[in-house]
Formats: structure tokens, sequence, C-alpha cells
């Protein structure tokens, strides 16, 4: 009687496979990994210079400065992620190396532009301003194909600024 008590309550029949409880092999992902890039050994340091490009082209594609730092903070969760939860025993040694050396060339790209943006880049002007300037000429670039004429001039008479590099076009 308990066998039909237990087989009314357990709708698959004896002998049946109970794929749930076999599992579903998730550790199996990693493992492919490794061996992909255990299998692969010279095009490892290629995928470190597209995610350096990749870090490059965030800061362009992302608008503002928080999506910026969201970024750099997902590089550093990756990072220390990896080495938190892949360093137990072993296992995985290329898996480990790929996540740290691809989140710290994104990190990386994304710093590096953003560092020379900063250094190099001029401060934009707030809004069309119509102005007297006083200044020099420091380049001239005849635009033939254009028919015309860009003059750099580094000048005084900005408001709120003691000298800014200006392009202009003049009339011909």
């Amino acid at each position: 009687m308990a066998s039909t008590a237990a087989s009314a309550a357990d709708p698959i029949p004896e002998g049946a496979s109970r794929p749930w409880r076999v599992g579903l092999g998730l550790s199996s992902v990693p493992d492919a990994i490794e061996a992909f890039l255990a299998a692969r050994p010279f095009e490892r340091g290629t995928w470190l210079a597209v995610a350096f490009a990749g870090g490059i082209a965030a800061w362009f594609v992302l608008p503002d400065t928080a999506r910026w730092l969201a970024v750099l903070a997902g590089c550093a969760a990756i990072e220390l992620g990896a080495l938190a939860g892949l360093r137990g025993d072993g296992r995985h040694p290329y898996l480990r190396a790929a996540l740290i050396g691809v989140a710290l060339m994104i990190a990386a790209g994304l710093i590096t532009v953003w560092t020379k943006s900063t250094l190099a880049g001029a401060i934009p002007l707030d809004r069309p301003t119509i102005v007297t300037l006083t200044g020099r000429i420091v380049a001239r670039e005849e635009r033939g194909a254009e028919d015309r004429l860009r003059l750099t001039l580094v000048a005084r008479g900005v408001p709120g600024r003691a000298a800014v590099r200006v392009r202009t076009t003049p009339p011909r």
C-alpha cells in the first residue's frame, strides 16, 4: 500500500530519469571557456587591444560622467569578482586572467581618453558669443577644396577667460 501511495504522489514512474537531480552542468561553461582560451595562446593578447578600444568607444558613446563612472565601477566589480571567485583551487587560470585583463583594459581605455580630453581639450564656450577679439594669428590653413581660409588665433576679450584659442573662417 505504501508503494501505491508513493506512486500516486510521484507522477514520474520508477526508473525514469530526473534531470533536475543530475544537475545542469553549469560548471561546464567556465570549463568550456577555459578550454577555448587554453587552445588559443596567441589570440588572447589581441582581445586586450579590442577591450582597450572598447573603453575608448564607451567614452564617446556614453553621454555623461555618471555613466563613465558606472563603466569603471562595473570593471572593478568584474576584476574583484574574478579575483575572489576564481582563486580557490586554480581550476580556471586563463578565464581569471582574461576577465581581469579585459576589465582592466576597458577601464584603461576609458581613463586614457577621459584624461586626454581633460588635459588637452579646450573648454567650450557656453553659448555662441559675438565679441571683439584682440589677438595674434598663430596658424593659417588654406582649405582649397572648400575655397576657404581658416585662421587660428590666440586672443583676449572673451568674458571670463584670460586668453583663448579661436578657429575662425573669415568671409571671402
